[in-house]
């Protein structure tokens, strides 16, 4: 039976993203998984025979990367012919460098390029441009989620034989499907996933504070909150944000089901994106959606059909776009909710997504 390695940077993305392909993998394949070691490392072990490392994930040190690329060689050399599939930019770049002189067929998924595009250090930027030079020396074939991913790698790196572009991970469109809306009074928007600056937080706050005299509009922030992120300006910041009578932190949810059926319009006002799991979710349960006009996000929001998009990093026009939805008819807004559940049945559910990557091998 031929062997899958899958690698991806922590067990919860394993765990999060990869679950249903794995089980998909089984039925043909002896699958592998090597992961970063973390909270979710017991419950990916019942999935398959794991293994796991201790990643520092945005750790460019070299003798850090090279002893994990040795502990790498040390499993993958136990399966010399079998297909390997990275998922995210760490293991896309260790597991290339491990394989590099090996006979294993290499599919690399690249699950965004924000960090290369958002990265305001030049120096830095140019030692990632470098490791993705040597990564597209290696692959057999490079996964992008996104066109604009797509056209980056062919304009840099003249990659258009080996590259093919599959939207993300997928939704489960079963377990994401609108229920019936409770009527209130007060309009509820929703921000859930991390909280990063990049993911376009301050321009949320800011927009929240804007209708902060409004009593019947409320956001809500759903999501990790790290200190670490953001700098001690930024925290002050924050927490002068977060006593607003309109704004509510939520801590993140396993189950964020309710939580989204409970608002009536999601905002993501990312920088950009791979291919927005969050903007998947919602829209597979008939969400309204306000959002960045970014890679990841505006490939799935179609302006004025299935809801807005907005300037990035643009918080006036965030402004202008809430407005514009709260002026909405009843009947408008239902319709642009149906076009969102329509477009992502037919183009994004994860039994489509998979049978793509199941493609692959």
């Amino acid at each position: 039976m031929k062997t899958v390695i899958i690698f991806c940077n922590t067990s919860w993305n394993v765990y999060n993203f990869r679950q249903k392909l794995i089980s998909e993998l089984k039925k043909k394949y002896k699958v592998i998984i090597i992961a970063g070691k973390d909270n979710y490392s017991t419950k990916v072990k019942s999935f398959s025979k794991s293994f796991f490392l201790n990643l520092e994930n945005r750790s460019l040190n070299p003798f850090k990367n090279l002893k994990e690329i040795q502990h790498l060689n040390k499993i993958i050399k136990n399966y010399p012919d079998s297909t390997m599939i990275n998922f995210t930019n760490k293991s896309v770049i260790l597991g290339s460098y491990a394989v590099f002189f090996k006979k294993i067929r290499l599919v690399n998924v690249i699950t965004g390029l924000g960090h290369t595009h958002l990265q305001s250090n030049l120096f830095v930027k140019l030692i990632i441009k470098f490791l993705y030079l040597l990564v597209n020396l290696r692959s057999d074939l490079i996964v992008v989620q996104n066109k604009y991913d797509k056209n980056f790698f062919i304009n840099q790196f003249f990659t258009n034989n080996k590259i093919k572009v599959i939207h993300g991970s997928g939704v489960d469109t079963s377990k994401f499907f609108p229920k019936k809306k409770i009527k209130k009074k007060i309009k509820t928007f929703l921000y859930f996933g991390r909280i990063l600056k990049e993911k376009g937080i301050f321009n949320y706050l800011e927009t929240a504070n804007f209708f902060k005299k409004n009593n019947t509009i409320i956001f809500k922030i759903v999501g990790e909150f790290n200190y670490k992120n953001f700098s001690n300006k930024e925290i002050k910041l924050i927490k002068k944000f977060s006593k607003l009578k309109n704004i509510k932190f939520l801590k993140f949810e396993r189950n964020i089901l309710r939580t989204i059926n409970d608002c009536d319009c999601v905002i993501l006002p990312s920088y950009r994106e791979g291919f927005s799991k969050s903007l998947l979710e919602a829209t597979a349960m008939k969400k309204f959606v306000i959002c960045s006009n970014v890679p990841g996000c505006n490939e799935i929001i179609i302006n004025n059909y299935n809801g807005f998009l907005f300037k990035k990093n643009d918080t006036n026009d965030l402004i202008f776009k809430v407005k514009k939805y709260l002026n909405l008819s009843k009947k408008k807004i239902e319709t642009m909710e149906s076009n969102s559940r329509k477009r992502t049945l037919k183009l994004f559910s994860d039994k489509i997504i998979m049978a793509k990557y199941i493609n692959l091998i």
